[in-house]
């Protein structure tokens, strides 16, 4: 631990605690033995911060209001950025929560799996797996024409998520060579199309 006391001009005393901590990988969740897995899906959304695939809602923290007119700003500067450049990939890790579950998987050795921004979780009946018609933002809750389920929009599409997330995890787990390690972070966007379809 390192401690700095400095002063400045105006007699205002600051301290500066600097603590060491070794973080430790969580035991493994995800057994390739075929044991059930422990995985949660996420869906981020507008009405809440996140959506668990459980139902549980996360409302947007009370700083989003303190910095609800910066965070508008970053957001208009990433969408002028050209897609797939540096700039728009430096713009994008400035907004908030990814990033924060990125550094955090990487700590406690979990994986997150980021899937494809064109999956339709929303819209797919996580009881059946029919897919219906595009919904409009505005729709929070709708009924399934396959099996009748009413579905709240966002815990819909969190329990969709998991089940694509969890589908993605396995086959990379699969195509991993013997010895080797699940990395942190899983984007279907950036996998083979070739694993994606097997």
């Amino acid at each position: 631990m390192k401690l700095t006391v400095s002063r400045d001009r105006a007699g205002r005393f600051f301290v500066s605690v600097l603590v060491e901590e070794r973080i430790e990988p969580l035991p493994p969740v995800f057994l390739r033995d075929g044991g059930a897995p422990k995985a949660v899906g996420l869906d981020l959304g507008l009405t809440a911060l996140v959506t668990l695939d459980d139902g549980e809602k996360v409302d947007h923290p009370r700083l989003l209001k303190k910095y609800g007119v910066k965070l508008a700003d970053l957001q208009r500067s990433l969408h002028r950025k050209e897609r797939g450049s540096r700039n728009r990939d430096k713009a994008r890790q400035e907004i908030e929560l990814l990033r924060q579950l990125r550094y955090k998987c990487a700590w406690y050795g979990r994986t997150l799996v980021i899937v494809d921004r064109f999956f339709p979780s929303t819209r797919r009946c996580s009881a059946c797996g029919v897919t219906g018609p595009k919904l409009d933002l505005s729709v929070r809750g709708w009924s399934c024409d396959g099996c009748g389920a009413v579905h709240d929009r966002d815990v819909n599409a969190a329990r969709n998520l998991r089940e694509e997330g969890l589908r993605l995890y396995a086959l990379v787990a699969s195509a991993l060579p013997a010895g080797r390690v699940m990395p942190s972070v899983i984007k279907a966007s950036e996998m083979p199309d070739v694993v994606l379809t097997a």
